[in-house]
């Protein structure tokens, strides 16, 4: 799905189906981009497990990704978002997990 294969930087919902977790992260880490992502669920146990296998700079847990982006700037985790940056202290992977409140509404949802 060329959604799915190509950065994009307008407001877009792109859904996908997947048997089992590892092949929903799978699916996730498919991506060359690597910059923000989001999951939804209502067991945020399993959210903080995805979140902790998914190659993101920033992952939201029941939130959207505007607005989101941490704090001390983007960071890519490699392809074509980019490798981050390049000082000692940058030299791990490093993820920004944000946690949405539940019941949370959004404009385009309500």
């Amino acid at each position: 799905m060329r959604i799915w294969d190509e950065e994009s930087f307008g407001p877009v919902v792109a859904f996908a189906t997947f048997e089992s977790f590892d092949e929903g992260i799978e699916l996730v880490n498919a991506s060359d981009y690597s910059l923000v992502t989001s999951v939804w669920t209502s067991d945020i146990y399993i959210a903080q497990e995805a979140a902790s296998r998914f190659r993101a700079g920033t992952i939201n847990i029941n939130g959207s990704t505007i607005h989101s982006e941490h704090p001390t700037g983007l960071v890519g985790l490699g392809g074509s978002s980019g490798y981050g940056r390049f000082d000692v202290e940058n030299f791990t992977i490093k993820h920004c997990v944000i946690l949405h409140q539940l019941g949370r509404t959004y404009p385009l949802t309500s």
